[in-house]
């Protein structure tokens, strides 16, 4: 059986790695997040305390909004990864990058969690906020509500409809989430920079940026190597429109 990216194999299978791997992008992709791993540790976020005291109602509001979305929005997409398609990815190297993906958005919980304890923000609040605010609601609906559609328990990767449900996983996660609506919210960040405000935490921001391009072209290479093993997708003008359908309401609720 010709190999293909996304297949159901056998735990035996896909141990070996070769100096010629099959999809050499995921190498290289796995070498880049493995040069950019960081730690919250590393920044020194407490200095930011007193400017996190001095925001403005409005500022603070904008700081408390993008770090509660964040705090879930991270573990959101860990669950999506693991619940629809990385137990489908059939290529060892492929694995090695998403997996390491994986690993940072660990990081990129663990960094927000410490923002929060930093500036004893209120956890129940913070934790509530993509639920509270109704267009932060509508986002993380649009993400849940599809995915939990095509779970990977429902997934048959071996036929036609499992690959395009794959991808629509992928684009959903990688694309949608992690290239709409997060680098919208990240701006957030970058406006009280500009300002000359919580400088050590927009470090660690600016880090998970880095990261978060190259999920975000984990997710665009994948996405671009089903399409060539399996042109068909392309060729379903319904689905076509659906999947152009799904990421123009993603980007119309971020400008809402």
């Amino acid at each position: 059986m010709e190999k293909t990216l996304i297949a159901r194999t056998s735990v035996r299978e896909n141990i070996r790695l070769s100096e010629t791997p099959s999809y050499p992008i995921f190498k290289e992709l796995y070498e880049k997040q493995k040069r950019a791993i960081w730690f919250p540790e590393e920044l020194n976020i407490q200095q930011d305390a007193l400017d996190y005291h001095a925001l403005s109602a409005d500022e603070k509001e904008l700081f408390d909004t993008a770090v509660g979305y964040f705090c879930s929005s991270e573990l959101l997409v860990q669950n999506v990864l693991v619940n629809s398609f990385f137990p489908l990815l059939s290529d060892p190297h492929a694995k090695m990058s998403f997996s390491t993906q994986l690993f940072m958005e660990n990081i990129h919980s663990d960094f927000f969690e410490i923002v929060l304890q930093s500036f004893n923000m209120d956890r129940e609040k913070i934790y509530g906020v993509a639920f509270n605010d109704p267009f932060l609601r509508k986002k993380q609906d649009l993400i849940v509500e599809e995915i939990d559609k095509i779970s990977y328990g429902r997934i048959d990767p071996d036929t036609l409809q499992g690959k395009k449900d794959v991808l629509r996983a992928i684009l959903l996660n990688n694309i949608v989430m992690e290239g709409i609506f997060f680098y919208s919210t990240f701006a957030h960040f970058f406006a009280l920079k500009d300002m000359g405000k919580m400088g050590n935490v927009v470090s660690g921001v600016e880090l998970t940026l880095i990261d978060e391009s190259l999920h975000l072209q984990n997710g665009i290479e994948a996405i671009l190597i089903m399409l060539e093993e399996t042109p068909e997708i392309a060729e379903d003008s319904v689905y076509v429109e659906d999947i152009r359908s799904v990421i123009l309401k993603g980007a119309g609720l971020e400008i809402d």
